[in-house]
């Protein structure tokens, strides 16, 4: 059970560095690409999704939107085995902005049990994850399979996935980037 409850936190860990991709703006759709995973087994139908993806230069959200003042994220339905997000970034302003880009980065999706809800409120409705090494962007639209992910953390334990951690800082915007991105 402690062991559950520590990869939990480690998870809180990963929805906050998720907050600091999503963490600006009213998450006003204008343009910009889409996140699309396929062969999602039937089991999470019905369930919502979150997706974060990052490098050194990178931090790209997939979330249906994020409110400023009530810091609610919005996530999106999985149906049919399938989940469509819109991409969010950062501009060089810190501005929230939909992803038009080409990047590649590493990602995981995050499943939980509510459409909505502040980052505790998610936390305490998570379900499963997913990742994979290598998400390549091209402008700003990426499609994924079920089967091409893997084990959340990418198979590391939790406790290297903690160790892995150890040099990172946190941004204004309260979450976790690598120290390198923007030079903080």
């Amino acid at each position: 059970m402690a062991s559950k409850k520590f990869l939990v936190g480690i998870l809180a860990m990963v929805l906050v560095f998720g907050m600091s991709v999503i963490g600006c703006g009213d998450g006003n759709d204008d343009g910009g690409g889409y996140i699309t995973i396929t062969g999602i087994p039937a089991e999470f139908n019905g369930r919502w999704a979150l997706f974060d993806a990052w490098s050194y230069t990178h931090a790209i959200g997939g979330v249906a939107r994020f409110n400023m003042q009530t810091e609610v994220i919005t996530l999106v339905q999985i149906s049919g085995g399938s989940v469509t997000l819109p991409a969010w970034t950062f501009d060089a302003n810190d501005n929230l902005v939909r992803f038009s880009g080409n990047a590649t980065v590493e990602g995981i999706l995050d499943i939980f049990s509510v459409q909505a809800g502040t980052r505790d409120t998610l936390d305490d409705n998570f379900i499963s994850a997913r990742y994979w090494e290598t998400v390549v962007f091209s402008g700003g639209n990426t499609t994924l399979t079920w089967a091409s992910g893997g084990a959340a953390w990418g198979g590391w334990s939790a406790e290297a996935f903690s160790a892995e951690l150890e040099g990172r800082s946190f941004d204004r915007h309260g979450g976790l980037r690598p120290t390198i991105i923007r030079g903080r």
